[in-house]
Order: structure tokens, then sequence, then C-alpha cells
């Protein structure tokens, strides 16, 4: 009985300093609580999601280290505040931004946001970035929502920066798309956008910019797209309107223009390309398709190429719209085959400078431009479908430079001064004149059927 009991003790003795242990090795094993990663004001959190939830109007949340986002980072809390890295960088590990549901953010130091693939803003929100922004793709901006960028706008890879619905982007400074296909700004469906800098698609098959259903576009510095395919600028619906304070470069096409848009560009117009259009406008009423799996809008896919214009000179069925393109400097297409300003269907560009090209220099709907005896644009030489037509009704191109001298006033008889000497001058002179006139009239006749 004393045996039995002593074992039974010293089973229990056993098996307590057993739990003891393992009690004591848990505790000893239990990892420290991880270090704050971000503040607002003197209160620190772990994540950035906590500080997310946490952060008031008017707060800032300040980077206390480098932060890696797990995941795609979803900013939705509604609220008006900063972040801050603070030095520190943002890392978001190749996912995505989104911020949605009417949250007012601002991104100091925006250069240290890195490996982004993109941005979403949508949903009534109003996001600054300060700084330098590097995406992989682009950003896009939806729904009554607006985004300011004051530094530069990068996207790496095929991208186009979307604008949409009502919405506005801001750029204060240059936006470029590097890779194939891209598209640098896309305004559409009531939106607007101002780039206080220049616009460039660096890779093949690129669009500097394209403007539609009612959008506008600023861009206040040149815009270039002379990778193989380039188009400049594509503008396409009634109300629509787009401004380039600078230079248009491009491969292809320099300008587009359809559908009662409006283009202005005041400066220069050059393409490289064989085949290359410097400006084609067209009143025609043109549909694009919905968007494809690529993953670009469907205004996107249409804006490539001359596939647009193929659609307009195959309908020509109508409703025709007046669809108007400014050019204050020259237009140049220096491939070969290639042709100046294409106007069809009630387009009308205007151009302060002169057209070069190297096969026509003017084109009125299929036909080779001929200059019009009259013009509606005082002080412009007009090719023309109709010189009967009003400026609502006519299909033309108006160029400054190939304006028809006005005739010279015609010189009243003089008579010869009376005297002993009498000088024979006057009438040597007024012969002249005549002369000169007259064969002005004829060479003038000539040069404008030539052109």
């Amino acid at each position: 009985m004393s045996k039995k009991r002593n074992y039974v003790l010293l089973t229990v003795a056993l098996v307590a300093l057993l739990l003891v242990g393992m009690v004591g090795q848990a505790f000893a094993a239990a990892p420290p609580p991880p270090p704050p990663v971000c503040r607002i004001g003197a209160t620190q959190y772990a994540t950035l999601d906590e500080a997310l939830d946490a952060v008031q109007d008017g707060e800032t949340i300040t980077l206390l280290t480098n932060v890696t986002a797990n995941e795609e980072l979803h900013i939705t809390n509604g609220k008006t505040f900063a972040i801050d890295p603070d030095g520190y960088l943002l890392d978001f590990g190749g996912s995505y931004l989104a911020i949605r549901w009417g949250t007012d953010v601002t991104f100091l130091e925006a250069d240290n946001l890195i490996n982004c693939l993109y941005i979403d803003v949508t949903e009534s929100c109003r996001v600054v970035f300060e700084g330098n922004l590097n995406l992989e793709y682009s950003v896009g901006v939806s729904y009554q929502s607006e985004m300011t960028i004051n530094g530069n706008l990068t996207s790496r890879d095929s991208s186009a920066n979307q604008v949409a619905y009502e919405s506005s982007l801001i750029v204060n400074g240059n936006v470029t798309t590097q890779g194939e296909w891209g598209v640098g700004v896309t305004v559409t469906e009531g939106s607007s956008a101002v780039i206080n800098g220049s616009v460039s698609a660096e890779g093949d098959y690129g669009v500097g910019v394209i403007v539609a259903d009612g959008s506008s576009l600023i861009v206040d510095g040149s815009v270039s797209a002379q990778g193989s395919g380039g188009v400049g600028v594509f503008a396409i619906g009634t109300d629509t309107a787009c401004t380039i304070n600078g230079n248009i470069t491009a491969s292809d096409v320099g300008v587009e223009c359809f559908s009662g848009a409006i283009v202005t560009v005041n400066g220069n117009v050059t393409v490289t390309d064989a085949g290359g259009v410097g400006v084609f406008c067209s009143g025609e009423e043109l549909d694009y398709e919905e968007p494809n799996p690529t993953g670009f809008s469907a205004i996107d896919e249409f804006s490539r190429g001359f596939a647009p214009m193929a659609q307009a000179l195959n309908d020509q069925v109508g409703p025709f719209v007046r669809t108007q393109v400014f050019v204050t400097g020259n237009i140049s297409a220096t491939g070969a085959d290639s042709i100046g300003a294409w106007a069809l269907a009630l387009g009308q560009i205007t151009v302060d400078g002169t057209i070069a090209a190297t096969w026509e220099r003017v084109l009125i709907n299929d036909d080779i431009g001929v200059l019009d005896e009259s013009t509606l644009k005082a002080g412009y030489g007009q090719y023309s479908d109709d010189p009967t037509a009003t400026l609502e009704t006519i299909t033309a191109v108006w160029v400054k430079a190939a304006a028809k001298p006005d005739p010279e006033p015609e010189k009243k008889d003089e008579l010869p001064p009376t005297g002993d000497a009498l000088s024979i001058a006057p009438l040597v002179a007024l012969g002249v004149s005549s002369l000169l006139l007259s064969c002005g009239v004829t060479w003038t006749k000539k040069r404008g059927a030539r052109d």
C-alpha cells in the first residue's frame, strides 16, 4: 500500500514538472510584439491597415520604416488625410492601389511609392500625389473623381492612363508611356485633363492622347508618338475639345479628328513614316465597339493607326457633323507617299503656316485639292468640295500661305504736267504697272491651278 502510494505521488510530481516545463517553454518561445510601422501623431500602429482604419479627417499617417504591402492596398475609409513616407519606402510588391468611396488622400513623397502596378481612383474620390509617379501600367480616374500629380507620370508597360465618367486629371509635369500600344492620356465620358508638360508614347503603335465623348484636354507642351504606327492626337465626338500648346510629332498620323470634335494645335504637326498623314479630319459619325479582353477601352482600341480613317472613307453615308482642326504652325509629312492635310465629309482644316508632303499636300474627300477662286476665310487660300457652300456645309482646307494676293487697286489715267518740259514718266509708270498687274493675275491663276 505504501509503495503504491509513493508511486502515485511520484507520477503526479513528474506530470507537474513536465507541465511546468512546457508552460515555461511556451512563455520562452512567445515572440515579442511586432515593431510599429507607422504612427498618427504620437500613436503607433503595427500595420498600415490599422492606421488606415483609425485615421481621422485632417490627420497624417507617417511611416516609421519601409513598409511592404502583402496584397492590394484598398483605401475606402471616406476620410480626408495624408500619408507621409518620411523618407521610407511604401512598396506595393507588384500589387495595386485602389481608392474609393469619397476618400480624399494626399501622398507626400510620391517618388517613394514603388513596385505599384496601377492606381484606380473611383466613386467621388480626390487624390493628390506630391512628386513623380512611376507605375508598371497606368492610372485610372472615374465616376466624379479627381487626381492631381505634382510631378511626372511614367508608365513602363503597355497601358492607357484613363479619365472617365465626369472625372478630372491634372499633371504638373510630363506624361510618358514606354510600352507597345501605350496611350499617354485617354479622356472620355465628359471628363477633363490638363497636362502642364509634354506627353510621349514611346512604344510602337502608341497614341499620345485620346479625347472622346464630350471631354476636354489641354496639353501645355508637345505630343510625341514616334514608335512605329504612332498617332499623336485622336479626337472624336460632339463637344469634344483638344488643345495642344506645342508641336505634334508622330510616325503614322499627327492628328485624327472625327464626329464633331475640335482640335487646336498651337505649333507644328510632323509625321515621318511612309504613307503618313499629317492631319485627317472627317465629319463622319463613327461607331466603335465594346471593350475587348485586352484591358484597353473601346476607344483605345479603335484609335489605332488607320482603322478609323478607313471606316470614314468606306462609309461616307452620314450623318455628318462639322469637325474642325486648327494648326497655327506648319504641317509636314516627310515619309514617302505621304499626305499633308486630308478633309472628308464636313471636315475642316485651317493652317496658318505651310503644308508640305511627298505625295499630296491636300486631299478633299477622295480628290486632290485644287485651290478655289474664292474663299470663306479672308487671308487664306481655300481647297474645298464646293466653293459655293457655307461654313456650315463645306468640306475644306484653308492655308494662309496659299492665299492669293489682293489685286492692286485700279489706277486712273493721269494727265501729263503742263509747261515747257513735258514729262512722260507718269505714262511709263502707268503702262508698266498695268502690264505687271496683268501678268500677275495670269501667273496667280496658273499657280493656283497647279496647287
